[in-house]
């Protein structure tokens, strides 16, 4: 077994050796009480290295965001922190997975005693051998173990010439402390470990290797930030103190109060949560996380500014914490606890703008009247829409409806209600409306209403068509009958000729205009055309004559 050059670190496995050496003569409750503060020792370790790595993931946060960093540097920091970070993940993977096979032991040995925190049955030489041996639980740690190395060697092994500092061609995978040395080889290294020992020696074992575990990922961010900064640190590492939580009772009082929507509307019901918050302010055992990132707690109150959400609708804000709690005796293990996480939700509005014309608020009778409506605070879904008397609505969308008018005068009326999210019905009130009619078609022939024309172009005109200029919807009508009178210039003026249909280049309207002669007149009188509400409109005459 390799054993590390800081003093603590060197104390602890020292300390696991010889009680390992004094297990095999004799378990006696001295040894066992040995191993359990060999254990706490372990376990304040874990607690610093804990600490040590949030502090280094912090200066890659804070150097990262540096503005007075050149660009290159924070790109490298960047990019090593998101390493960093996938470094963790790791770790925290294989911590998990030491500690269920630390639980299964203990589970074997009669759990926990809540009143002491210790295992029940402490001296217990069956559980560890069970399940570790019998069970070939003990090779699986190992050989998960021995792959967690290489993966965490590999982090550094495989970064870019552009930011690995060391020329040594020997692996990373030599600085990690996760070692599998043992002194008799005619055992396996299951058998090493785990035969016959006591259940508290068993998970003392296990959480030696945690501490190896988290003292590789130390390692491997500590390397990570020498290469991205550019430079190597030098420097032993000295275990930071625990900041204990001061034994004064909690000595400030605050109402805390949140709303379930931070986004209202005149008369919507909010449902207020309300309670009083004690806190010590002097307290420096408290971390608070909010959207992951850290926050520095001042006089026990964490303040940080948030920019809402660029996309509009409902947002989260989750917010944790965690208190170091240093138990109730002096020997005990000084540990983070964490609390319930907390969501916070606010809602990011549409920026509207909204113009009524007034004058332009009319359903016309015939036609598809397009409306769309909305309303502020309440999902499409949830709105409804009512029609007063004389129109109907048809829902052609999400918000959107045709509306048909059965009468061309009067008044009607459009009614708008929504359900918000908190179940409550809001009534947005009635918005008047006006009955029309279409207006009448202008009739044209040659796209004129009248007035000269050479003979010849009169002629080869094709129909008399009805068209429906300066109004906001694209109608088509369809010219259904006319009369044509001939007034000659010399000679007697036929009887007036009848049209069905709208065509000229057709019949007897075809005959009529190849006696057409300069100087003649003709008119087009009774002009009737359909529209698209399946009235006949009645249409001024035309009056042309020709010149040459």
């Amino acid at each position: 077994m390799s054993l590390p050059k800081e003093p603590r670190q060197l104390m602890i496995n020292l300390m696991y050796l010889v009680l390992t050496a004094l297990l095999a003569m004799n378990v006696s409750k001295e040894v066992i009480n040995a191993f359990t503060i060999v254990d706490k020792s372990i376990g304040r370790s874990n607690t610093n290295i804990e600490s040590k790595n949030l502090s280094t993931m912090k200066n890659f946060e804070l150097s990262r965001d540096d503005d007075e960093l050149e660009l290159e540097k924070r790109e490298k920091v960047a990019k090593a922190m998101e390493i960093a970070e996938e470094a963790r993940k790791k770790t925290s993977a294989m911590v998990a997975k030491l500690e269920a096979y630390k639980e299964a032991i203990i589970t074997g040995a009669g759990g926990i005693v809540p009143e002491t925190g210790k295992i029940k049955r402490e001296a217990d030489l069956e559980s560890a051998t069970s399940y570790m041996i019998t069970q070939g639980n003990g090779a699986r740690m190992k050989s998960e173990l021995e792959a967690h190395k290489a993966v965490m060697a590999k982090f550094i092994d495989s970064l870019g010439a552009d930011m690995k500092l060391s020329k040594d061609a020997d692996p990373f995978e030599k600085n990690l402390p996760i070692n599998f040395d043992i002194d008799n080889s005619e055992k396996s290294w299951s058998e090493n470990m785990f035969e016959m020992v006591p259940a508290v020696a068993a998970v003392t074992i296990i959480n030696k290797y945690k501490n190896d575990v988290m003292n590789s990922e130390s390692a491997v961010l500590d390397e990570l930030w020498a290469s991205a900064m550019g430079e190597k640190r030098k420097q032993k590492f000295v275990e930071p103190p625990i900041p204990i939580v001061p034994d004064e009772k909690f000595n400030q009082y605050g109402v805390i109060a949140s709303l379930d929507n931070s986004y209202a509307l005149p008369g919507q019901t909010l449902n207020l949560t309300s309670m009083l918050g004690a806190f010590n302010a002097d307290s420096k055992g408290l971390r608070i996380w909010v959207n992951g990132r850290p926050v520095s707690p001042k006089k026990g109150i964490a303040k940080m500014k948030i920019r809402a959400n660029s996309k509009p609708g409902k947002h989260s804000i989750r917010v944790r914490a965690q208190y170091l709690d240093k138990g109730k005796s002096d020997d005990a293990v000084a540990r983070w606890v964490p609390v319930k996480e907390e969501v916070i939700t606010y809602y990011v509005g549409q920026p509207q703008a909204t113009i009524s014309l007034d004058k332009m608020k009319i359903f016309y009778k015939g036609l598809k009247n397009p409306m769309t409506v909305s309303a502020s605070g309440v999902r499409m879904s949830d709105i409804s829409v009512t029609g007063g008397p004389n129109i109907k609505l048809v829902k052609t969308g999400l918000g959107k409806y045709n509306v048909l008018a059965s009468k061309n005068s009067g008044k009607t009326w459009v009614q708008i209600t929504g359900k918000r999210s908190d179940g409550s019905i809001e009534n947005f009130g009635k918005i008047e409306y006006r009955l029309g009619r279409v207006p009448d078609p202008i009739a044209y022939v040659a796209d004129k209403t009248g007035g000269a024309m050479p003979v010849n172009a009169m002629k080869v005109q094709q129909a008399v068509f009805a068209k429906l200029k300066g109004f906001p919807y694209d109608l088509k009508y369809n010219v259904t009958s006319f009369n044509m009178v001939h007034v000659p210039k010399r000679g007697e003026m036929p009887a007036p000729l009848a049209v069905t249909g709208k065509f000229l280049n057709r019949g007897a309207a075809k005959a009529l205009l190849n006696t057409l002669k300069v100087g003649d007149r003709l008119f087009f009188e009774d002009v009737r055309a359909k529209g698209p509400d399946g009235e006949t409109r009645k249409l001024g005459g035309l009056s042309f004559y020709f010149p040459n």
